[in-house]
């Protein structure tokens, strides 16, 4: 709407301005000038559409800027980087190997499974497709202990709770033992609600509680 208003005031301008060059013509009654009159109207109209569309560009482009800047930003928070569970390890294995001033003295560090998926109510394993890397590291470094630790959120009763997060504690040492990894290296405990990590007065942190650890307990 305001681009047509524009565009109507921009065509008056220019026919008022040929109209005056028109009329002074005549009153002048100079003919050479009146030869120049054509001259006169063909530049006004060509300055007068060149301005336009120049103007029109600017808009354009001022229109668009935001809305690329906030597809990019939008890409970029949508990049995710994070390393597998086994990958973590491996590479919290490596660093201490190679500093021995904090192999004795840093805190034994724990992780998070990020594809491991149980049934609903049940400890029946789902995915698990992440302990098969998990236990080719643990086959590769006897010397590395670990506690699997299930959690749960506050939904249902505590001791339920207690019993599913142990019970699906207890499913993935199973799982790597068939998976050649020797049990002695493998704890299993389950904590119930005991050790929430999010909020469990909503959905997004429940979710966050309801997860299975995996902590390094020797290396």
């Amino acid at each position: 709407m305001a681009m047509n208003k524009w565009e109507d005031e921009l065509g008056k301008q220019v026919l008022e301005s040929a109209n005056a060059a028109v009329d002074e013509s005549k009153a002048m009654g100079n003919s050479v000038l009146q030869r120049f009159v054509p001259l006169v109207l063909i530049a006004v109209v060509a300055g007068g559409f060149f301005w336009f569309f120049q103007g029109s560009s600017t808009l354009e482009a001022a229109d668009h800027e935001p809305a690329v800047e906030e597809t990019s930003e939008a890409h970029s928070s949508n990049i995710t980087t994070a390393a597998t569970l086994a990958e973590q390890m491996a590479n919290y294995l490596a660093t201490e190997a190679s500093d021995s001033t904090t192999a004795n003295t840093t805190a034994l560090p724990s992780f998070l499974f990020q594809d491991l998926t149980f049934a609903v109510g049940s400890a029946d394993l789902m995915e698990a497709t992440e302990l098969e890397s998990l236990a080719q590291l643990l086959r590769d470094h006897p010397e590395v202990h670990i506690e699997v630790g299930g959690h749960t959120d506050n939904t249902g009763a505590a001791d339920a709770n207690l019993k599913l997060s142990a019970e699906r504690a207890a499913a993935v040492k199973m799982r790597l033992m068939d998976l050649e990894v020797p049990a002695a290296q493998i704890t299993a405990r389950g904590y119930g609600l005991t050790q929430p990590l999010g909020d469990n007065a909503t959905e997004e942190g429940r979710a966050q509680n309801r997860r299975t650890e995996l902590r390094i307990t020797q290396r």
